[in-house]
């Protein structure tokens, strides 16, 4: 009975182990156009973010965005001013190096968010 109950307790540390080592942010559904949006991107990345790895893109092609990346503590902040255009958009940042049930790899992460109502002042 006691070795069942550390084998269960031995697998609920390795779920949450690699549930804290997925790349996760606080990127908002819908901005104003032209605000500045500032995200949070968090997870078990092994190698420095720069700005080639960011990317903006509607319908599959690049827009171009003022923005930059910096770290801070474990985090990086990404911000960027939006596109003036009320439209659907795609953050994409390429080639994160983090771990994927336990194993090193690299990954591009996606999320998407979409410009609507009166432009930012």
């Amino acid at each position: 009975m006691k070795m069942r109950k550390l084998f269960v307790f031995f697998a609920m540390i390795c779920f949450f182990v690699s549930l804290s080592s997925a790349i996760v942010s606080d990127l908002q559904e819908s901005y104003k156009p032209g605000e500045t949006a500032i995200v949070k991107i968090s997870g078990n990345i092994l190698e420095p973010l720069t700005t080639s790895n960011f990317e903006v893109k509607r319908n599959n092609v690049r827009v171009p965005v003022e923005y930059d990346i910096k770290k801070l503590g474990s985090d990086y902040y990404i911000w960027f001013v939006t596109p003036e255009e009320k439209n659907n958009y795609t953050l994409w940042i390429r080639s994160i190096h983090t771990t994927v049930s336990g194993q090193s790899n690299v990954i591009d992460y996606s999320k998407n968010f979409s410009t609507m109502g009166e432009a930012s002042d």
